[in-house]
This record gives structure tokens, sequence and C-alpha cells, in this order.
């Protein structure tokens, strides 16, 4: 998995945590996700395109805009759908 970080133009995925069924060490030592990048919210049990993910790990210091090429297409759709949202919701403020 690529190590890209988030480039300043990036969406802001608030409230999204990449989780994965596995990990792997990255070139610093961290976890990384290996396998299937997906996105969820704290204390749902399900990821943005629906997957059950209990037992899963949570990359907690991954944010999930530095791995958003790595993303499953329908959690990538989600989040970024509810990110332009979000800000749609600042703009009528």
């Amino acid at each position: 998995m690529g190590t890209a970080s988030a480039h300043p133009s990036s969406p802001r995925l608030t409230g999204w945590f990449v989780t994965a069924r596995h990990r792997q060490t990255g070139p610093h030592g961290e976890p990384r996700p290996w396998g299937a990048v997906h996105v969820k919210r704290i204390g749902e049990p399900m990821t943005a395109c629906g997957v059950v993910t209990l037992g899963w790990q949570v990359f907690w210091r991954v944010p999930a805009a530095s791995v958003l090429a790595e993303l499953c297409v329908d959690c990538r759709e989600g989040a970024l759908a509810d990110a332009q949202e979000g800000l749609s919701r600042c703009d009528a403020c």
C-alpha cells in the first residue's frame, strides 16, 4: 500500500477512520492497512460501503484522505459525498 500523504487540496474526511481486516508494517515501523482498505465511523459496526468490521484493525494515525486512492470504491464515494454534504452545510452557515 502507498504511503502518500494528504495533499492540501485533498478533501477533509472528518469523522471517517481507516480500517482493514489486515495490517502490515510501514516504512517507519508504523501499522498500515493491508488488503482491502475501507473507512468507518467510530461506534458503527459497518464501513461506509456496508461491510461488517467486527474484529478489524482501525488505523487511528492514518488519515482517510492519505489513502483515498486505496479505498474501496464504495467507501471512497460515500466518504467523499459525506464531505461534500458537510461543505454544503457550512456554506449555508
